[in-house]
């Protein structure tokens, strides 16, 4: 006999899909969550008067999945101007998505962000996506290779995909597996960006909002888990006949020995408060040039209630090695006021993110995939299976609720 039936281990966008899918089955469950409260990789901080983002985080709509957990119509969303403004050669330039706003995107035209023939393909690439099924979507190759294939010149993969969907995917080599990519870029193409009204917590709470909460044991971790025991950092334990280990893949791996974790994509993340708009536009701002700088989110001219005052994330997709934080900031910020001359910034709060995304070369993303499920009741769960998308993320945890309730 096992003390429980179902155990999760893990609060984050996967853990809580599969917790869904059995609550909504009547399949009785136990989640352990490490954290204070929900949300794993999408978490949100209260800093005085501002909300923080750990990471540069938005809820991108148009993710088929989203409603198979959540009402997403139910959440307070914001949304970004479907587009990007581009620094290239120390000028700024507006792209828009034609099909989402016709005057704007017209305007696209005429900027120096890649040929005429390269917009053309972008149109010819966004139709094909919007009509390829979602399960369509192979992985045999990477971004990179995909857009050369798809005609695509160097000048337009460096100065629009580089510095849009490598910070989307924090991969400026575009070596992700092409159908995270495909994904990605679908959904922005069917719906907006947005920020919710609380930060980005908000989607993985609208899921937990929906489960029982006496279900739900915060504040313990897991630090071994053997022949269906779970043992926690107390020195107790508990057993269960099926354990999901909805964390991330180093821990699922250090806490198993089953496989051996992928690398992951990291990212360091600064918040600054300014002292007026750096923009007026909802927009999200990319660096197609050198520097720390790849992606500014001004985050208030989205969602006042992030801030009262002028909120900015300041993006650098990359885990920066021996350098202070001091220096970090120091760096970015001179590099921001030879951006914004005229502008003051002041500094808030720093996060580095080792673990923020899977990185998911093609033979990485197919190793993932074969990583054995159920042996001694463990079943994993995580967007490295799928996906770097919270797509994948919730896909993986719908997966795996299947999987246990087709064991009845």
């Amino acid at each position: 006999m096992f003390d429980h039936d179902i155990i999760i281990i893990g609060s984050g966008v996967s853990g809580l899909s599969c917790a869904k899918i059995l609550n909504d089955n009547n399949k009785k469950f136990v989640l352990y969550e490490s954290q204070p409260e929900v949300g794993g990789r999408m978490s949100t901080d209260f800093v005085g008067e501002h909300k923080l983002d750990r990471g540069f985080q938005v809820f991108i709509k148009g993710y088929p999945l989203y409603n198979d957990v959540s009402d997403v119509d139910q959440l307070s969303l914001y949304s970004f101007l479907p587009g990007a403004l581009i620094r290239l050669n120390n000028r700024f330039y507006k792209v828009v998505d034609p099909f989402r706003n016709i005057i704007e995107g017209f305007k696209s035209i005429f900027t120096p962000i890649g040929s005429l023939l390269d917009k053309l393909k972008i149109l010819k690439l966004r139709i094909s996506l919007l009509l390829k099924p979602s399960g369509n979507l192979t992985n045999n190759i990477s971004t990179y290779n995909y857009l050369k294939n798809n005609g695509f010149s160097e000048e337009m993969i460096n100065n629009f995909f580089v510095p849009f969907f490598g910070s989307v995917l924090l991969d400026k080599d575009l070596s992700t597996v092409k159908s995270t990519f495909e994904t990605v870029y679908k959904a922005m193409s069917l719906d907006n960006i947005c920020l919710p009204e609380n930060g980005i917590v908000d989607f993985p709470k609208s899921i937990y909002n929906q489960l029982p909460k006496d279900q739900f044991c915060f504040n313990t971790e897991v630090t071994a888990i053997d022949n269906h025991v779970v043992t926690f950092a107390d020195g107790t334990s508990t057993s269960s006949k099926s354990i999901v280990i909805a964390t991330d893949a180093t821990t699922a791996s250090n806490l198993t020995q089953s496989f051996k974790a992928p690398l992951y994509c990291g990212t360091t993340c600064l918040y600054f408060v300014t002292s007026r708009q750096l923009i007026k536009e909802p927009m999200i701002i990319t660096n197609a040039g050198e520097g720390f700088i790849n992606t500014i989110c001004c985050l208030t001219n989205v969602n006042h209630s992030y801030s009262s005052q002028n909120l900015i994330s300041v993006n650098v997709n990359k885990i920066i090695p021996d350098i202070t934080h001091d220096e970090i900031v120091d760096s970015v910020k001179l590099e921001l006021q030879s951006w914004f001359p005229e502008i003051d910034f002041d500094f808030v709060k720093l996060y580095e993110i080792p673990n923020a995304l899977p990185k998911h070369t093609p033979s990485e993303f197919n190793r993932m995939r074969n990583i054995p499920q159920g042996e001694n009741g463990v079943y994993f769960c995580g967007d490295y299976l799928y996906g770097a998308s919270v797509n994948d993320a919730i896909k993986s945890g719908l997966e795996t609720a299947g999987i246990i309730l087709s064991l009845d």
